[in-house]
C-alpha cells in the first residue's frame, strides 16, 4: 500500500513514514548471511555465560542436576541457545537511530518513464552508497520497473548529482549497483530489459549469475 501511495504521489502519514523507514533498515539486516551470523554470535555467548557462570552453578547444583551449567540450560530450556539470536533480530534491524536517520533525509519518488532503460532488481535491491551518518549518503530502491525510491540530505553533492544526471544514465547506475550487489538472483520484468552478458557481468559471483530470473 505505501509502495502504491508514493508512485502515485499520494500523501502519507506519519505512520507510514516511520514503517518505510523502518523497512529500509530491515532490508539491510535481514539477509540469509547477516540473520545466520546473528544467530550465532547470539548462540556464542549464552555458551559462554554459561561456562562462565559454571562455579556458581556447581555451588548450587543437587545431586540429579547435570554436571554444567550449559547442559542444565539445554535440558531445561532446549532451543534456546539456537532460538535466541532469531528472537532479538527485530529489536536489531529495528535500529531508532537508523530509522531517525532516514526519516530526516529529503525522499523522492524518481519516474523512469523516459528512461531508455527498464530497472532491473535483484535479492538485495536497497542501496546504501555509505554510512546513514555521512553527508552524502544516499539511500535507493527500485519499486518498480519505471519507479525507484531515493533519499538523501537536502543540499548534499548526492542531491546535487542525482537530480542532474539524465535519466537514463541514473537507470544505468542505478542498476549496476543493484545488480551488483545481488547474490543468487537479478530480476528483470522482460528477457530483453538486460542481456545474459550484463548479470553474468554485475552479479556478485559467476556461478550465482546464473539463476538470472526473468518475471
Amino acid at each position: 500500500r505505501i509502495v502504491t501511495e508514493m508512485i502515485a504521489g499520494g500523501p502519507l502519514e506519519m505512520r507510514d513514514y516511520i514503517l518505510w523507514a523502518q523497512f529500509l533498515t530491515t532490508m539491510k539486516v535481514r539477509t540469509p548471511e547477516n540473520v545466520k551470523k546473528i544467530a550465532n554470535a547470539w548462540s556464542e555467548a549464552i555458551v559462554r555465560e554459561m561456562r562462565s557462570a559454571q562455579p556458581e552453578y556447581v555451588a548450587i547444583r543437587g545431586d540429579t542436576d547435570p554436571a554444567t551449567a550449559l547442559d542444565w540450560l539445554k535440558l531445561n530450556r532446549p532451543g534456546l541457545i539456537e532460538s535466541f539470536g532469531m528472537k532479538q533480530l527485530p529489536k536489531i534491524a529495528s535500529n531508532f537511530r537508523s530509522i531517525q536517520d532516514i526519516m530526516s533525509f529529503s525522499w523522492h519518488i524518481v519516474t523512469f518513464e523516459k528512461s531508455s532503460k527498464i530497472l532491473l532488481t535483484s535479492d538485495r535491491p536497497c542501496l546504501y552508497t555509505e554510512g546513514l551518518d555521512k553527508p552524502n549518503c544516499v539511500v535507493a530502491l527500485p519499486l518498480s520497473p519505471r519507479h525507484a525510491f531515493f533519499a538523501f540530505r537536502s543540499g548534499s553533492l548526492a542531491q546535487r548529482g542525482l537530480m542532474n544526471a539524465p535519466i537514463s544514465k541514473l537507470a544505468a547506475r542505478l542498476n549496476e549497483s543493484v545488480v551488483g550487489q545481488g547474490v543468487m538472483r537479478a530480476y528483470s520484468q522482460r528477457e530483453s530489459d538486460a542481456p545474459d552478458g550484463f548479470f553474468l557481468r554485475c552479479l556478485s559471483s559467476t556461478a550465482a549469475s546464473q539463476q538470472r530470473v526473468a518475471c
